[in-house]
């Protein structure tokens, strides 16, 4: 079963590869589930974005969205609906503020 994970960034340069990679974990420990992110620069003016692409660049499952300017957390969102192709979607936020330990507590 492929799971979306869809996290808009937004200054999160120094925090989004360590959720990548989390997450990552905990799909490992889950038999049967495969993971997918849609990462959205959501106009961040740091490195956020260079960051996101050089995650793809390492992970063939991770996509990046870049927008032109900051659209906020909803719209970055539904922009990454448009690149999900999981059977299941799950936002997240950058900051780990729902940590990836409490993800198959969602799945589930």
């Amino acid at each position: 079963m492929l799971v979306s994970i869809v996290i808009p960034c937004y200054y999160s340069e120094k925090t989004i590869r360590k959720v990548v990679e989390l997450v990552m974990d905990e799909f490992r420990k889950n038999e049967g589930y495969e993971c997918e992110f849609v990462l959205v620069n959501d106009g961040s003016k740091d490195k956020t974005y260079e960051e996101i692409k050089s995650l793809g660049r390492q992970y063939p499952n991770v996509c990046g969205v870049n927008l032109m300017r900051n659209f906020g957390q909803h719209n970055a969102l539904m922009a990454a609906l448009q690149y999900t192709n999981g059977d299941y979607v799950l936002g997240m936020d950058d900051d780990m503020q729902t940590h990836p330990s409490q993800i198959f507590k969602l799945v589930h």
